[in-house]
């Protein structure tokens, strides 16, 4: 009982607990999901992004080799009209032949121009009358310097009637070292552009020509940024530009968050830059950041209401355990009140009835005496033998009334229980037991270590006693009695054995003979009330042990075997 008003005592930390672990778990869960959350979104959007520098970077080195093959196409075809013109300068008309055949197949080129050394053009394509060139930076390059390479010209308006944007590349014309002009190829920007840039007009990509000081040659869609135009964001760098170079930010053109990707041409002052809108890339992501918010919210909102639910569904079963313990508890202590009360006028009938009755049974054993005295007794066989089996009854009821008289006094003479030294106990029963067992010429052996245990005194030396002189009183008649004591520790309590050789039990009496009053033998064989091991259980039990015993059967003898707590059991 002490133990379910302990339990009730703990409910509530055991609901703080409960709320505290739900708590945890919640928190656990609110830290799982938003590692999930924020791992998704970020994934999404670095996936996202690295495809699109990919892509980016991809178009660009494909817009790089195009642009490369084309203008090393042109200079080939510059350096191939030249060493014609060195072979014979003066073949005008087949120079100009071949002119026409390479413009033909080549859509976005203008014209060839062989510009002599006073910037007249003395060789072209076109019908019409030839501009005077010594003005333009292609021709004053080669006029002043002695280098022999490509020379890539600023984006310019041709000087004919259809006027065209265009950018020249020019190889010079040297004869002994002499400036002679210049042999140029004149590309038309816009087809150019188609041609080059066309590519990354179906992706959604921008592309741009570039040289190396941000001057602007062409940009693709065409028209948004003039040729000609200087970015300052290439022009403030100070030498050559990195050969491969990716970054995502604001594009100085039109402000927009772009993934912008650099190639820069080997033979060419030039630069590729191919820039993706992230823009769109960007409400694509707020579109799953805001999809995944929500599902982060669904799994959260779940996760809460399941655990308030199951927190919910604890409480109410902790609070309908409460209840019921509570009842468990009211019954309990109405049948415990009960019982006592039960006990208590029990044994107090008990012993009110071995005590008084014995006072008139006397009377008639007193009586039964003298008048088994009388002439007309004594002297009448018959009546003799009769008046001695009212004596033998009236002594046997008085043996029986003193027992239950010992019985009940079992646990109510105020004997506290205290924790003892058990040897002590059975050598102060042995000393009581002496003269029967010089009697019985009986061999009684203490074995191991007995250890220190909770019982009352006396009541601990009656115990032994009983059980040592039950060992002796059921011998077998043609043997000693030999009786082995000992005891040994298990997990919490301690166990005593008493083990003789004497005429052993049948199986169906192993539980009978602790019962008040039972006897397995006839009295003649073996004298006593049969109430000794009932006492025994009842010291054993108050101080909560117990017993039993074991036999292999008739004559072979029986092990009286209990056991005693470690620890004072009535603090439990």
């Amino acid at each position: 009982m002490k133990r379910l008003v302990t339990g009730l005592s703990g409910w509530m930390p055991d609901m703080t607990l409960t709320r505290i672990s739900l708590m945890v778990l919640w928190v656990f869960l609110l830290t799982v999901l938003s590692y999930f959350y924020f791992e998704t979104t970020r994934g999404y959007l670095n996936r996202a992004l690295m495809q699109s520098e990919a892509n980016v970077r991809a178009l660009a080195l494909t817009q790089k080799e195009l642009v490369e093959a084309k203008l090393s196409e042109v200079d080939r075809s510059l350096l191939f009209l030249r060493d014609l013109w060195f072979e014979s300068p003066e073949d005008i008309i087949t120079l100009q032949k071949i002119m026409l055949a390479k413009k033909e197949v080549n859509t976005e080129l203008l014209d060839y121009l062989l510009i002599n050394a006073e910037g007249d053009v003395d060789t072209w394509s076109r019908d019409e009358e030839r501009p005077h060139l010594s003005d333009r930076a292609y021709f004053q390059h080669f006029q002043n310097s002695l280098d022999d390479v490509p020379y890539l010209s600023s984006p310019k308006h041709s000087r004919v009637k259809d006027s065209r944007l265009f950018i020249a590349v020019a190889r010079p014309l040297r004869h002994q070292d002499t400036f002679s002009g210049v042999l140029m190829a004149a590309l038309d920007i816009e087809r150019l552009a188609d041609d080059l840039g066309g590519i990354s007009a179906g992706l959604g990509l921008t592309t741009a020509l570039l040289k190396f000081d941000g001057e602007v040659i062409y940009r693709v869609p065409f028209g948004a940024i003039e040729p000609g135009t200087v970015i300052e964001t290439l022009h403030q760098w100070q030498g050559a530009p990195p050969d491969d170079y990716s970054y995502r930010g604001m594009a100085p053109v039109d402000g927009r968050l772009r993934q912008i990707h650099y190639q820069h041409l080997k033979n060419w002052p030039l630069l590729v830059v191919v820039t993706s809108d992230l823009e769109p890339l960007m409400l694509d992501y707020q579109a799953f950041v805001k999809n995944e918010r929500f599902k982060f919210s669904f799994f959260l909102a779940s996760a809460t209401l399941i655990l308030a639910l199951c927190g919910w569904l604890i409480e109410r079963r902790r609070r309908l355990e409460l209840d019921l313990k509570q009842q468990e508890l009211h019954y309990l202590t109405h049948y415990s009140d009960a019982l006592k009360r039960s006990n208590d006028e029990l044994e107090q009938f008990a012993y009110i009835a071995s005590h008084d009755l014995r006072q008139p049974l006397r009377m008639i054993v007193s009586f039964s005496r003298i008048l088994s005295a009388h002439p007309s007794i004594a002297e009448n066989q018959e009546a003799k033998e009769q008046m001695s089996y009212v004596l033998e009854a009236g002594q046997r009821m008085d043996e029986m009334l003193m027992a239950l008289l010992e019985y009940s006094r079992i646990g109510h003479d105020g004997e506290p229980i205290i924790e003892q030294d058990s040897l002590a106990l059975v050598q102060e029963a042995l000393v009581y037991l002496h003269p029967d067992i010089v009697k019985s010429q009986a061999s009684i052996s203490l074995e191991g270590e007995w250890p220190r245990v909770y019982l009352p005194h006396n009541e601990g030396v009656r115990l032994f006693q009983n059980l040592i002189s039950n060992a002796i009183k059921f011998r077998q008649p043609s043997q000693l009695p030999t009786i082995v004591l000992y005891a040994e520790e298990v997990e919490n309590s301690y166990k005593f054995i008493v083990e003789d050789q004497g005429i052993g039990l049948e199986q169906n009496q192993l539980d009978r003979i602790f019962l008040v009053f039972q006897r397995l033998n006839p009295r003649s064989a073996y004298e006593g009330t049969g109430i000794g091991l009932s006492i025994c259980k009842k010291i054993i039990e108050r101080c909560g042990g117990s017993i039993h015993a074991e036999s292999e059967g008739i004559n072979q003898g029986c092990r009286l075997i209990f056991t005693l707590p470690k620890s004072d059991t009535r603090a439990l």
